[in-house]
């Protein structure tokens, strides 16, 4: 198969999509097929190696396309539809198109682009509750030509029946929609379990990894440790990532009085962010909005064997991933008493928990395993040819 990926960005930007192209493109080259990929430069004004074609494995070539800036999250790039007119003259079977992306829509105005079969990657939906007015007023202009596209595709891929079904966009295409998880290479960076089992009366090490901004949940889980504190239950609460959050929550840290056992750690090196997954006992993503749509950090985690903690959020494939009380468990969500009773119980049942990792690292390598959910999608694939 001759496949073309329609994303935002690429490798080296760190991404949860962009992790999610490659290893789809890399996996269907071995397997044999041609695959490229389209996607921005994330650097504004780069015209680097990959905007001329580079090979980033065998059969796989990345073309990116250079940047003037961004505007309401979406890349400039005046020259987007030239470089895709370019792509498409390699004829693909496949475009296989990585949404929200507004660069996508100009598939719907080249002709050449007719001849492939299309399918939507739904990712996540453009706006939530949460969005701002300026986001909603774009969305206005946005969703005809989302409307179109989805008219257009012949399939739409979500990556959990949860978000399938919750998701206001996909409504009037439920017949097209195949439920792909997102996976993880199982066998790379793995985290083993190897120190020795933690005594009840050591501190409970949390960790949560993830952008600080405010529909991840942060402040409920500083909350909840604030209501353990209380309680004589002793945790340590280490947090990996930056964000515009970061100085309310630091603030509000010191306000409770939670200086001492919770560590902002800021970005990390992948060995450093290795040994926080092999150091903590549990791990949260106490996230509030269907913005957090899978939760592919989860699958980090239980690549490590860890237990981890997420919220009943509608529509998120949070509870999709973690099986609650055989993986980990599922707490209220906006609400820090719940997410406080699951951490002590954690605290004080911790051989019990340390099972739910292991049964979680299991759960991983049934259902996420990159190669495993790369076979799925090729199979999607086959069917639409």
């Amino acid at each position: 198969m001759n496949i073309l990926h329609i994303g935002k960005y690429f490798s080296p930007f760190n991404g949860g999509i962009e992790q999610v192209t490659q290893s789809l493109a890399e996996h269907c080259a071995k397997a044999g097929d041609k695959v490229r990929v389209l996607a921005h430069e994330h650097e504004r004004g780069i015209i680097g190696a990959d905007a001329c074609g580079k090979a980033h494995a065998p059969g796989v070539t990345v073309k990116k396309v250079p940047t003037w800036g961004i505007l309401m999250f979406t890349p400039i790039a005046p020259l987007f539809a030239w470089y895709l007119w370019r792509e498409l003259k390699q004829n693909p079977d496949i475009i296989h198109i990585h949404m929200p992306n507004p660069s996508a829509f100009w598939l719907l105005l080249l002709p050449s682009a007719r001849k492939a079969k299309w399918l939507v990657h739904w990712h996540s939906d453009v706006i939530d509750d949460q969005a701002s007015a300026a986001l909603r007023l774009f969305y206005r202009v946005y969703r005809p030509f989302e409307r179109w596209l989805l008219r257009r595709a012949d399939v739409v891929v979500c990556t959990s029946p949860n978000y399938a079904r919750h998701s206001g966009a996909l409504r009037d295409v439920q017949h097209k929609i195949r439920v792909v998880p997102l996976g993880v290479n199982v066998g790379r960076a793995y985290c083993a379990t190897t120190s020795e089992p933690d005594s009840t009366q050591q501190p409970l090490k949390l960790l949560t990894v993830g952008r600080l901004t405010y529909y991840k949940g942060h402040r409920y889980l500083l909350e909840s440790i604030a209501h353990l504190k209380q309680r004589n239950v002793d945790v340590i609460w280490n947090i990996v990532g930056t964000g515009e959050e970061e100085t309310n929550l630091r603030k509000r840290c010191t306000e409770l009085n939670l200086n001492l056992c919770v560590n902002f750690l800021g970005r990390l090196s992948d060995d450093e962010l290795q040994q926080q997954f092999r150091q903590c006992d549990v791990f949260c993503l106490p996230s509030v909005e269907r913005t957090e749509a899978f939760g592919i950090v989860l699958m980090e985690a239980m690549r490590a064997e860890k237990p981890c903690v997420v919220t009943d959020v509608p529509g998120s494939g949070m509870s999709y991933v973690v099986s609650d009380g055989v993986t980990g468990r599922v707490a209220k969500r906006c609400d820090s008493y719940p997410l406080a009773s699951l951490i002590e119980d954690a605290s004080l049942q911790r051989e019990r928990w340390r099972q739910m990792g292991i049964n979680g690292r299991l759960r991983l390598e049934q259902y996420f395993r990159s190669d495993v959910v790369a076979a799925q999608m090729r199979e999607v694939y086959r069917g639409m040819l």
